[in-house]
């Protein structure tokens, strides 16, 4: 309900007719779904089987893909060329809350989320104020007695712009009939929510060293989010005081209000504890200053753990893993290609997804089309194996890294965000405009490989 409906539209499978600018789940799977089968991927498909490790094979100049099955089973198989795309946001992340366990009602994670949960009339609390928190609130809060929402560090929430979100009838029978209209569509949205907003992200050491925002582009965006606080809570409340955070807008995902949260967040059987639980305990949880809130549910909206094929074993030349490569600091060349894991191409690589729109589905879509060119460029030369070299990489990386420097993601220590592993380097997002990345990644520079 926060990212627009045509992002989700592959560049080759475009939906014209869309029911909403920010449809619910059910109509992006149906799509995801459709997509699937007029493409034959359910044949191509082993559904339960999970990898467990990727070894390259010196003598097969192959990989060796180690798997487990549903019944408990084992197999070994190879592969020339092998393309995780495990994704980077996975496992839920439950917080180490002491006396999480005892709870005697309903706990539930938010990406285990069980369609048949009722929570009408149910005292409930929500931790969280990210994405998924603020459109569990917006969902539940005329079904509940009585709702808490736990919030360690508020978001930036822009207002939506429109009273409605359901796409016009005029402009689906045109997405539908008239060719290259959805393109169109799709194209607006790229360029509106994405490289149109992309100096908001860049940071300006003169504005910034007077102001919370970095740039007077990002003050734009700061003032249109403080406004939408002030008209909602008032100007000065004790809510407003709660909710307005304290890093400039993109420090963190910037959250689209999806038509209630703030709205519920001022209703009488709404609470706003601006700090993380202390404990839970069988009957609810006990608030940081010692308070007692009793509770039917507790909804975990606390996110994923940041996972680059972590929980793979992946060993390239030598045997070295790739987790020894990295370490606490992800990070890949073009393609998601690292050095001395040759046949490799990492989708959901380090620093892929624009971090200042577009959607995970663009980055994947570059990464695809680049990693074709390279298995042309294989064919061509007639090559067994392609490997990036350890300059191109560390040359590659060294930009990524000096182009950041200069993004807000850099300039907000203070936002807990996702974007940032633990080694403090910003993986997720790629620094640059998408036109920009979409033309870095259009043809491979043969100089920057070892072929063999």
């Amino acid at each position: 309900m926060d990212t627009p409906s045509a992002y989700y539209s592959l560049s080759r499978d475009i939906n014209g007719d869309w029911s909403s600018y920010y449809p619910m789940g059910a109509e992006y799977q149906a799509y995801l779904v459709s997509v699937a089968d007029k493409n034959d991927v359910r044949k191509r498909t082993r559904f339960g089987t999970e990898a467990e490790a990727l070894w390259w094979d010196e003598e097969r100049q192959q990989w060796q893909i180690h798997s487990g099955g549903p019944d408990g089973s084992r197999d070994v198989s190879y592969a020339n060329v092998v393309i995780p795309a495990a994704g980077y946001l996975n496992r839920p992340r439950w917080p180490d809350l002491p006396g999480r366990a005892a709870f005697s009602g309903v706990s539930i994670h938010a990406a285990r989320w069980d369609p048949d949960l009722d929570l009408t009339g149910k005292r409930v609390a929500v931790i969280g104020a990210g994405c998924t928190a603020v459109q569990i609130v917006d969902a539940c809060v005329d079904q509940v007695a009585h709702l808490t929402v736990f919030q360690r560090q508020p978001h930036w929430v822009a207002p939506r712009r429109r009273a409605s979100d359901e796409v016009p009838q005029y402009q689906r029978w045109l997405g539908t009939r008239l060719p290259y209209y959805a393109n169109w569509v799709r194209l607006k949205s790229y360029w509106g929510t994405a490289d149109n907003n992309y100096p908001v992200i860049l940071h300006d050491p003169d504005w910034a060293a007077k102001h919370l925002s970095i740039s007077p582009a990002n003050d734009v965006l700061l003032q249109l989010c403080l406004g939408y606080i002030d008209r909602v809570f008032g100007a000065g409340s004790e809510l407003a005081r709660k909710v307005t955070p304290d890093f400039a807008p993109y420090g963190k995902r910037i959250i689209r209000d999806p038509g209630g949260y703030y709205a519920a967040l001022a209703r009488e059987h709404v609470d706003v504890e601006a700090s993380e639980p202390a404990r839970v305990n069988e009957a609810g949880i006990v608030t940081a200053d010692g308070r007692q809130i009793d509770l039917d549910v507790i909804v975990y909206a606390t996110g994923y753990y940041l996972d680059f094929l972590s929980t793979i074993d992946i060993r390239g030349r030598g045997g070295r893993r790739l987790t020894e490569e990295w370490g606490e600091i992800p990070r890949a060349y073009r393609g998601g290609m690292v050095p001395g894991f040759p046949n490799m191409f990492i989708s959901s690589a380090p620093n892929y997804s624009p971090g200042h729109g577009a959607g995970h589905n663009f980055g994947v879509e570059v990464m695809v089309h680049y990693v074709t060119e390279c298995l042309q460029l294989m064919a061509l030369r007639k090559a067994v194996t392609i490997e990036v070299t350890q300059d191109a990489y560390e040359r590659y990386v060294a930009d990524i890294d000096a182009t950041m420097a200069g993004t807000v993601w850099c300039h907000t220590p203070s936002a807990h965000t996702y974007y940032r592993s633990g080694g403090g380097r910003i993986v997720t997002a790629f620094p640059y405009r998408l036109i920009d990345f979409w033309r870095d990644h259009r043809a491979p520079v043969e100089a920057d490989f070892t072929l063999r």
